[in-house]
């Protein structure tokens, strides 16, 4: 159960309301907010304090009464001590409706500082401490300035108008959410907890602000990392529904939904149920680019308030990169073919450089540009695949043939992409556009989806088939060509000769991968890790 008060406070200029959010356990905290609000009313402050359950509380409709109670409040007081779904929804709600939000914290009741640093949220939210009733009554009796915290005024991404909100570990559900959008033809944003820990409430609030529509995915309990990821969601939710975006918000199973935000969400059971919610957005999207068309916002006056220092990840802002991008002597090698290995530490630009590499060679229509990105989950499930059922004589085998396939397969695909109009203008492409169709369509072009779902079922077949055929039991002994049989779904001689042909009239072919690192342990690079680097170099020879 969880409380919340809300006070009226008669001044000289008439009545003052405030609204205070904090979570009902421990006992002791309760207790403690109840004794500062009886000692405000001794003085001049008008109570009314409303528990409910905070979980399931049938027949009774809360969402509108919170909100309206928040709109008329002229500041907001939330009570962190423990970390609680709802309250940090209506946080959120709150910085998204313009109101000051005072954050408070019990210290005789061991906050979770460490929750609250992995969080992000309210770390660099100014938050004041108490270690009583009257201490928390002295902060609350001392606000005098309700001006809230001024944020960049941002004009919507029109290159990217959607913000997702990733998962830690990559499920076949985030997967399909993320490869929906791509196959809707929209770009866009997202905080990846795996690239960046925290979430942060000005990089929340300017990334929502810039976005049509938000979209986030909540995990079961039984779900690793289902807190933070949870949190992070209900927070995002809170603005998103203060700045009255477009919400999509997934739950992943039946398990109940806090009370704040239950009407707003999309239960799901099987991840193919998100392709309808998706479809649905899509056509609104669109809608919100067209109406908002050549509008601009005034921007705040003052050069650290209009001061952009970028996005954290160059996946965040691809098509602004270019307006200030710095062509390095990596980036030249690289777009001149002279490179085949970029390596650097995280944040020294290898991203950026993949997209600014991809942009500029695919300026040139006739040539082809493969641009890939594999999840780490994806690499992580083929590299357990790999050593748990392939004795280690015939494991590089294994992987030679497997990035071989799937780049004559992804080649394939980009072709049958990029030419579906210009094989019907030339015709030395048009009859060969057709075989490669034919020979492409019957395993990969009928299910759809973007490489990062069409490596996963690649994976997943192989698992399935070599189960299937060779049991559980043990790592087993493969000939090369039983590991031929296993992994290729296609007459690899057939397909490897039809795309030679095709890429007779094209001028050159680039294959550029990123996130090879994705799937590394942190504690250190493995054997099989360097085997699956080798194995991709040595297949792209092929």
């Amino acid at each position: 159960m969880f409380l919340r008060c809300y006070h009226e406070s008669v001044g000289a200029n008439g009545v003052s309301r405030v609204f205070v959010a904090y979570p009902s356990e421990p006992a002791r905290l309760k207790s403690t907010i109840g004794n500062a609000v009886t000692e405000l009313t001794r003085e001049r402050f008008k109570l009314q304090i409303t528990p409910w359950e905070e979980m399931d509380i049938p027949g009774r409709f809360i969402h509108d009464e919170v909100m309206e109670h928040i709109d008329e409040a002229e500041f907001v007081v939330a009570d962190i001590t423990r970390l609680n779904f709802n309250v940090t929804f209506e946080v959120g709600y709150a910085l998204g409706r313009s109101k000051r939000v005072v954050l408070t914290m019990n210290e005789s009741l061991s906050p979770p500082t460490r929750e609250i640093t992995q969080l992000g949220i309210y770390d660099n939210l100014g938050h004041a401490k108490y270690e009583n009733a009257r201490g928390l009554a002295q902060i609350i009796r001392y606000v005098e300035d309700v001006e809230p915290l001024r944020f960049p005024v941002d004009d919507i991404d029109h290159s990217a108008p959607i913000y997702v909100l990733d998962t830690l570990f990559k499920t076949d559900a985030s997967v399909r959410i993320t490869s929906k959008i791509k196959k809707a033809r929209i770009r866009y944003r997202s905080f990846d907890p795996r690239e960046q820990p925290r979430l942060s409430a000005l990089e929340t609030y300017r990334n929502v602000k810039r976005s049509i529509a938000v979209i986030v995915n909540l995990l079961p309990s039984d779900a690793t990392d289902h807190r933070l990821n949870n949190l992070r969601a209900a927070f995002l939710m809170g603005i998103s529904y203060g700045l009255d975006k477009d919400l999509l918000a997934f739950q992943e199973g039946a398990e109940p939904v806090p009370l704040d935000y239950r009407e707003l969400v999309a239960t799901y059971r099987y991840p193919r149920d998100v392709d309808g919610y998706i479809n649905e957005l899509a056509p609104r999207v669109v809608e919100g680019l067209q109406t908002i068309e050549g509008r601009s916002t005034t921007q705040l006056q003052g050069l650290l308030a209009n001061m952009d220092l970028g996005a954290t990840a160059a996946e965040n802002e691809v098509e602004t990169l270019r307006d200030y991008y710095v062509a390095t002597h990596e980036f030249g090698q690289v777009t001149n073919g002279a490179a085949r290995l970029a390596v650097g530490r995280k944040g020294s630009g290898k991203s950026a450089l993949f997209f600014q590499a991809t942009d500029k060679l695919s300026s040139n229509k006739p040539r082809i540009v493969l641009d890939l990105k594999p999840e780490g989950h994806q690499l992580a499930r083929f590299k357990t695949l790999v050593l748990k059922l392939l004795e280690s004589a015939v494991q590089e085998h294994a992987i030679v043939a497997f990035w071989e396939y799937i780049l004559l397969l992804e080649i394939c695909n980009k072709i049958l992409e990029k030419d579906r109009q210009v094989h019907l203008r030339n015709h030395n492409l048009t009859e060969r556009y057709q075989d490669l169709r034919q020979l492409y369509t019957p395993e990969l072009l009928a299910e759809g989806g973007d490489f990062s779902e069409r490596l996963l079922r690649l994976i997943n077949r192989i698992g399935d088939t070599f189960r299937a055929q060779y049991g559980t039991d043990g790592k087993v002994y493969l000939s090369p060509d039983q590991v031929t049989g296993l992994i290729y779904g296609h007459d690899i001689q057939e397909l490897r000769k039809q795309l030679a042909e095709y890429l007779l009239y094209k001028d050159d072919v680039y294959v550029l991968i990123d996130n090879i690192d994705k799937g590394w342990p942190t504690r250190g690079v493995e054997a099989i890790d360097i085997l699956i680097l080798r194995s991709l170099l040595e297949a792209t020879r092929k």
